[in-house]
């Protein structure tokens, strides 16, 4: 296909508080092969050298891609700012990637290879990466890695491909607009791309994705018990903001009966997971068990196939069924978790 019937592809670069890792990512964006290509760097406001370093270097650029660069005024927080980075491009395709991981330069060209004999029914696609360690060096096995490519059509609510490798088509962006929900970015776009159509799923490593970032450093392991719980609230109040996010997207689309079972399931999982939420703050015993019954009876309802959107886990009954205990017993649990001691003996 020649450059001039090929499609414009935006390629994102977003940072924060980046300056050690943002160079090799700037590099890794404007060495990409394919073109026609259009890169957005932005900064959101970052209070050390990243923007001084993004300057330096798009200024000194003299390559064939269009290059945008923006800083915001003040922080605005991820979901604004990947808002934002949608409304500013122009590709039909448009990749993801933060400022301290490192796209291969063929990333672009293998997801438009992919996206573009299936473009009609594909909205998103993620490839497999490359883990590395906060000094570039490689580590194994691969924290996102596909054993085979294929595509994807299943909708869930719960499990997520990885954004740090992800490309969404403009159309979801056209079609539903802005992210309303504090979440990560992924975990909707993904969602409103199954809504649209499929995903792509390319066992290819195009990314040097860096273990310690934003989302996987040391400060996100949580170090006791009532930690834990916390973390576990929080992650289930952002999974219900999504859900109800999804709901209203459900609504902007022309109804059909697969639309329709979708948003029933997505209605039955906002219930489960108000419930699950209340079982967590709730202080009452008698209200804990109340609602443990509930939830089982939804699971029981669940494992007769009404609905196969929500993946929940039998280690989730297990904590909430530990979570009736004293908290002395509790913490007995905890320290002999060993999804935590893995966590724990990592960081270390």
């Amino acid at each position: 296909m020649s450059e001039e019937k090929k499609p414009l592809i935006t390629f994102l670069v977003y940072s924060y508080n980046q300056e050690n890792n943002i160079r090799k990512a700037l590099d890794g964006a404007l060495s990409q092969t394919y073109s026609p290509l259009e890169i957005i760097v932005s900064d959101d406001c970052s209070s050390d050298k990243t923007f001084d370093i993004i300057k330096e270097v798009t200024d000194a650029y003299q390559g064939p891609h269009k290059l945008i660069v923006n800083r915001n005024e003040k922080n605005i927080g991820l979901i604004p700012h990947f808002n934002k980075l949608m409304a500013m491009s122009n590709g039909e395709l448009i990749i993801n990637s933060a400022g301290d991981d490192i796209s291969l330069p063929e990333r672009t060209q293998k997801l438009f290879d992919s996206w573009y004999p299936h473009k009609n029914t594909v909205k998103a696609l993620v490839s497999s990466s490359h883990t590395i360690n906060a000094d570039g060096e490689e580590l194994f096995p691969s924290a996102y890695e596909y054993k085979e490519t294929r595509i994807e059509k299943d909708f869930r609510t719960e499990e997520s491909f990885h954004g740090a490798c992800a490309a969404y088509s403009s159309e979801i962006y056209k079609i539903f607009g802005d992210i309303n929900c504090k979440s990560y970015e992924d975990v909707i776009s993904f969602r409103r791309a199954l809504l649209l159509g499929d995903v792509y799923v390319l066992k290819d490593k195009l990314v040097n994705f860096r273990l310690g970032g934003t989302s996987t450093g040391a400060a996100n392991i949580p170090q006791t018990y009532t930690e834990f719980i916390n973390v576990k609230l929080k992650q289930l109040k952002q999974g219900y903001e999504v859900v109800k996010q999804l709901i209203a997207d459900c609504d902007k689309l022309e109804q059909t009966e697969v639309l329709k079972q979708t948003k029933e399931n997505l209605i039955f999982v906002s219930g489960i997971m108000q419930n699950r939420i209340r079982f967590y703050e709730s202080d009452s015993l008698l209200e804990r068990i109340s609602l443990l019954i509930k939830l089982t009876s939804a699971w029981v309802i669940k494992r007769k196939g009404i609905i196969n959107l929500y993946k929940f886990k039998t280690h989730h009954w297990f904590r909430m069924f530990r979570n009736l205990l004293p908290d002395s017993v509790n913490n007995l649990f905890y320290r002999s978790d060993s999804w935590l001691s893995k966590l724990k003996t990592e960081k270390k």
